[in-house]
């Protein structure tokens, strides 16, 4: 996957999901996977997470990582969050 590809001008469609573990710092059930475009871009299962909840969403958080011109905009389109598996 190259993150150029997404600096192309065009709408895109990010799917996330992050799962702490059940037992922080001890279970083995923690996930994080990220969809671009309906396409599995990231899938990270079973390992240990010590965090106790997900505080925050940083939408265009660290946004130095589009191309190397002047001028870098990004438009939010819909976002919705939910706090139950959506059944995508």
């Amino acid at each position: 996957f190259q993150i150029a590809s997404v600096w192309d001008g065009q709408w895109h469609v990010y799917r996330m999901h992050a799962k702490n573990s059940s037992i922080p710092g001890v279970s083995a059930d923690a996930a994080w996977q990220v969809w671009v475009d309906g396409v599995k871009r990231v899938d990270v299962a079973r390992v240990v997470d010590n965090s106790t909840g997900i505080w925050d969403i940083d939408l265009g958080a660290n946004m130095n990582q589009g191309p190397a011109v002047a001028g870098m905009h990004v438009w939010w389109g819909q976002v919705k969050v939910w706090n139950v598996n959506p059944r995508w």
